[in-house]
């Protein structure tokens, strides 16, 4: 569904009542509720394994604008993991200042510090929970692949009714994310079938 869907779907709703914001404004603070609720859930529709460059000679890199929190310790690749840089560290040693393959980090607003500096090119993955960016186009596809497009669309009818003031509202709020469980609750047990499924056909065997 993409969001000119929704706003098809919501206008003859409204009856003869006019929109109180635009259908971008509405999908996008409905989209922010259900992203807060989808990580506090910790659910895997918000993790993602982000690839990073990291240069040679670099001692920073940048944390890519949708990583929200660390999902476990980032790798580089063929090299093994990146440990938390301790707090008592004491960065003029050999060991965090002669350039060599990244071991520890330590993040700082959207910057990644990285020690020892590298050594060469090197690829970092970062296992993150992300926050997916909204639709910003009336062409754009709702995120989660359909998952939510229900709630995106009653969500977006109470916004475009009621206007951006009601995302405030703790009855609003308990509402879209009490529709969000009821989706993460159906996806989790369908997951479970499928494995169940599997066990009983014995796994193609």
């Amino acid at each position: 569904m993409i969001v000119e869907d929704v706003l098809d779907n919501v206008i003859p709703r409204l009856g003869e009542g006019r929109p109180q914001c635009s259908i971008l404004e509405a999908v996008a603070s409905v989209h922010g509720i259900i992203v807060n609720r989808l990580l506090l859930k910790r659910s895997d529709l918000v993790k993602e394994t982000i690839p990073v460059d990291v240069a040679k000679d670099a001692t920073s890199i940048s944390v890519p604008d949708n990583y929200f929190a660390p999902d476990g310790l980032p790798t580089v690749t063929g090299q093994g993991k990146v440990f938390p840089l301790p707090a008592d560290a004491d960065l003029t040693l050999s060991v965090f200042s002669t350039p060599g393959v990244p071991r520890w980090q330590r993040v700082k607003g959207r910057s990644m510090a990285i020690y020892p500096p590298a050594d060469q090119d090197y690829t970092m993955l970062l296992p993150a929970f992300v926050r997916p960016a909204a639709p910003a186009l009336m062409d754009d596809e709702l995120p989660f692949w359909g998952t939510f497009d229900g709630v995106y669309a009653e969500g977006a009818f109470a916004v475009l009714k009621e206007g951006l003031a009601v995302v405030a509202d703790q009855a609003f709020v308990a509402i879209v994310t009490s529709q969000v469980d009821q989706v993460l609750t159906a996806k989790a047990m369908a997951d479970e079938q499928a494995v169940a499924d599997a066990i009983n056909e014995g796994y193609g065997d």
